[in-house]
């Protein structure tokens, strides 16, 4: 056992209130739950550091039967830097078999081909992405955890301090009143004396116990303090196992001495620079400041720019694929996309397209992916991605104008396709499509005109029936 322990168990001096803050701040419960917050801090800290650690992948893929048997090896490593979100990949890839002419990037050299690639974003994901702002989070909640502990301190030697002067002021009531009780029963012996000797009305000696009556129930009370506040006290006084310590009243200290004023006055400023507390809430600010620093930079459109160098390894049927390559990508972005739109990345290609992977990612990129998601003109012949919540307000306004349209009571926008089902089926069978009428009065003058603009001929080539229309 410690001293402390040996102190505490076998302990007959006074117990002062050093020795009270000392074992709070060593084995209570709340010191120990705000230190297992600053491990819990400083584990998240080191999860977000290793975010940037290498990541090895590997994959391979064989056909050993069919019109072309082959086999494909690809290992790469991916190693994310803080230095302005910029990303290094390197990798190994080996194709062996025969492919065809529409795979030929697969196939290698006989030993296979080394390839290396760096990305840097110029604007999202450049100043700040989420990968640093993890880390600076996790350090400034590491510093909140630490200012924690230390308020927890500090206010478990307030209150252990507050426990001892409340059970050394219920010992010096308790003490008070059993002097006044020896007082007043001293006092009875005396009464009854001159009673007896006539001195004395009998009255006297007869009040004279009703205090004492009094006074015992003022010890019984003052008994029964004492034991609350030696309760309450108990709880920052610990043994080694963290158990509450019940202490005796007999380690109550004879009196009190004077405080000890300050070697110094402390100026406001000072003061208020030493509180944790409102260092910690500097902090959690800092946390917030992280946060709405990292959601500006996500407005932003994304801008990456890359280079990638690969080259084969071994003699070779080919002489152009020998030599080694270099190849610059610029991959933008737009700025609702998410990485699920065809025409946008959120990181380097795939290396399977190695050595030519870069300049098919450039090319997805500048020509949409082809794909309805895209870049471009995108469903309907309006342009922009259909991630941008400004293209999804459109179509969700067009499909609330349709059941107008088809009644005639609105006139189309101009340049918008006809969405009637029944005009584009009477279009493809060869006839003239359904006059488009108001419910009530003459029919629409626009929606007419529209629909004349729009609407090809009926002896067109196109529109014409199989039998020749009618």
């Amino acid at each position: 056992m410690s001293a402390l322990a040996l102190v505490l168990a076998a302990a007959t001096g006074p117990l002062e209130l050093a020795e009270v803050v000392e074992s709070a701040t060593r084995h209570h419960p709340t010191v120990l739950s705000a230190q297992a917050e600053l491990e819990g801090a400083e584990a998240e800290a080191l999860a977000s550091r290793g975010a940037f650690d290498p990541t090895l992948k590997a994959r391979g893929f064989a056909t050993p039967y069919g019109g072309y048997p082959n086999g494909r090896l690809d290992a790469w490593v991916e190693v994310p830097t803080p230095l302005w979100g910029a990303g290094l990949s390197g990798g190994y890839r080996l194709g062996a078999g025969s492919f065809p002419l529409y795979y030929g990037e697969r196939e290698t050299d006989d030993w296979g081909e080394l390839r290396a690639g760096l990305t840097v974003p110029l604007l999202r994901n450049g100043p700040t992405d989420r990968r640093r702002a993890n880390v600076e989070r996790a350090a400034l909640g590491t510093r909140v955890a630490q200012l924690n502990a230390q308020a927890q301190r500090l206010e478990l030697r307030r209150q252990g301090a507050v426990r001892w002067l409340r059970w050394v002021a219920a010992g010096e009531r308790l003490a008070l009143a059993r002097q006044l009780l020896e007082l007043a029963r001293a006092r009875q012996v005396q009464l009854e004396t001159r009673a007896r000797s006539g001195d004395l009305p009998a009255i006297d000696a007869l009040d004279n116990r009703r205090a004492i009556t009094q006074r015992e129930g003022v010890v019984v009370s003052a008994r029964r303090s004492l034991e609350e506040a030696a309760n309450e006290l108990s709880l920052f006084v610990r043994d080694e196992r963290g158990a509450p310590v019940q202490v005796d009243p007999a380690r109550l200290p004879r009196g009190l001495s004077a405080p000890t004023p300050a070697a110094a006055p402390v100026s406001l400023d000072e003061a208020l620079s030493r509180r944790p507390d409102l260092a910690r809430l500097e902090a959690q600010r800092g946390q917030a400041a992280v946060e709405v620093g990292l959601a500006r930079n996500q407005l932003l459109p994304a801008l990456d720019l890359g280079a990638f160098v690969s080259k084969d390894l071994g003699p070779s049927s080919d002489a152009k694929r020998s030599v080694a390559e270099l190849e610059l990508m610029v991959s933008p972005r737009c700025r609702w996309c998410t990485g699920s739109c065809s025409g946008a990345s959120t990181g380097p290609p795939p290396p399977s397209a190695a050595p030519r992977w870069a300049g098919a990612a450039a090319a997805r990129a500048g020509a949409g992916g082809g794909g309805r998601r895209a870049l471009g003109v995108a469903g309907g012949g309006r342009a922009g991605c259909a991630d941008d919540p400004r293209a999804r307000a459109g179509a969700r306004a067009r499909r609330r104008r349709a059941p107008a349209l088809r009644a005639g009571r609105l006139e189309p926008v101009p340049g918008e396709p006809a969405r009637d089902p029944d005009l584009r089926g009477g279009v493809a069978r060869g006839r003239r499509p359904r006059r488009l009428a108001p419910r009530f009065g003459r029919p629409h003058r626009g929606v007419g005109r529209a629909l004349r603009a729009r609407t090809p001929r009926i002896d067109s080539p196109v529109n014409a029936s199989p039998a020749g229309g009618t």
